[in-house]
């Protein structure tokens, strides 16, 4: 008797399960890296390919953004946690910062951003790899949780789709 298999969800479930496992297995600074180095990566080509179509044209704002691409995927790739900090400092405590100058209500204002300010101070002062290394490992069991679903549904599906008919 043959087994009836849905392929593409047989492929992804065990594209997540493999995903999975590797955000469980490698630590997070090591998959940092991967990941910041395949977006820089792409942040790269994304940049060369506008400054090509850019330079075609002829037209210098167009060129001046693909360079500023270009670097930016640039300095991704070989200073990830440079930009995680300034991500951080810039989303978690500028930000509120600044809105707390332009509300009218500085005191209310200060209450209301106060949570964000603390988590931003913390997570600089702890170094955002902790935090990001338990958030992998997270992320790593639900794709694999994803993974083991999406095979046992590939099986599945054929079995009731067959039921169906």
């Amino acid at each position: 008797m043959k087994i009836k298999c849905n392929y593409k969800l047989l492929v992804l479930g065990l594209i997540n399960a493999i995903i999975g496992v590797l955000f469980l297995v490698i630590n997070a600074s090591t998959l940092l890296d991967i990941v910041f180095f395949i977006v820089g990566g792409i942040i790269i080509v994304s940049g060369g390919y506008s400054l090509f179509i850019a330079i075609k044209k002829k037209n210098n704002y167009e060129i001046i953004y693909a360079a500023v691409d270009i670097l930016f995927g640039i300095l991704l790739m070989f200073f990830h946690k440079t930009f995680m900090l300034v991500i951080v400092a810039v989303c978690l405590i500028l930000i509120p910062i600044v809105r707390i100058i332009l509300n009218k209500s500085h005191y209310d204002q200060l209450m209301a951003e106060l949570p964000r300010l603390i988590i931003g101070l913390v997570i600089i002062l702890l170094t955002p790899e902790g935090i990001i290394d338990v958030l992998f490992k997270v992320i790593g069991v639900i794709l694999l949780i994803i993974g083991i679903i999406g095979i046992i549904g590939s099986f599945c599906i054929e079995k009731y789709i067959d039921s169906k008919k």
